[in-house]
């Protein structure tokens, strides 16, 4: 255990619940081979991994009874890393629409690149919420073509443009993961750190004053909108859960006002 913790010293803390539940499959199955989609799907979470709310060290958890046969044992979790898994799991389960169902090709480009007013009024009321929280600095919504639509913030407009510019060539210059939809389905889709390779990001970030702490961007339209995050002083890795579940519940407020 120590040596497969070792191999994780270094990762997001977001990954904490992913690595968790691969954790808890390998208990349940006693092979660290994987698990089908399709076991998941027929996988009764309540049976496998009974849950109880109980109170440690003042503060609400949850206790998940390990599937083990031999020993009786429980893990404490917080609330909201067993409410993840529990989400990425009811996704997963979900049925796929017909294909006479499915949207048509750029139906979800309709979003005109630049926002109506009430709708641009919504969005900047939501960035403005989100960083009122200390670890973050500013958070910015860019359109499909990476151009600056919405911010709110301590950065200049023409820094965060010619920032959004060269974060965009960035992250458009990657080609995506050959598993992302797939571990989409199965972990829900989380916010991730810009994909900036170690000689890109300095030219990045240097359109920043002062010290940053990291970029955080994820989707929040399937037309290509993206949230970026620009983080206060902190990495990732070193954020309060409260602010995780901040940039979590804007990104699905702005996607909830994008998709009207």
């Amino acid at each position: 255990m120590r040596r497969a913790m070792a191999a994780y010293r270094h990762s997001r803390h977001e990954e904490f619940s992913e690595r968790l539940w691969a954790w808890l499959l390998e208990s349940l199955t006693g092979t660290p081979d994987g698990i089908s989609a399709a076991e998941l799907r027929a996988l009764d979470v309540a049976t496998a991994f009974p849950t109880r709310e109980v109170m440690w060290d003042e503060q609400p958890m949850v206790a998940i009874r390990l599937p083990d046969q031999r020993e009786m044992a429980w893990m404490l979790v917080r609330p909201s890393i067993w409410a993840r898994i529990v989400q990425a799991l009811q996704q997963l389960g979900e049925p796929e629409p017909r294909p006479d169902e499915k949207r048509a090709p750029g139906a979800a480009s309709l979003l005109p690149d630049v926002l109506p007013p009430q709708m641009q009024q919504r969005v900047e009321e939501s960035l403005a919420r989100l960083v009122e929280v200390p670890e973050l600095r500013t958070a910015l919504l860019l359109n499909p073509q990476g151009a600056l639509s919405a911010w709110k913030g301590p950065d200049a407009q023409d820094a965060l443009q010619r920032f959004s510019s060269k974060l965009f060539r960035d992250i458009s210059g990657h080609a995506p993961l050959a598993n992302e939809r797939e571990l989409d389905l199965q972990l829900g889709h989380q916010p991730q750190k810009a994909s900036v390779v170690s000689g890109e990001k300095q030219a990045v970030l240097q359109e920043l004053a002062g010290t940053v702490g990291g970029v955080m961007v994820v989707a929040v339209h399937p037309g290509g909108w993206r949230l970026v995050v620009i983080l206060a002083d902190k990495p990732a890795r070193d954020l309060k859960e409260e602010t995780r579940q901040g940039i979590h519940q804007t990104r699905q407020e702005l996607s909830d006002i994008l998709m009207q």
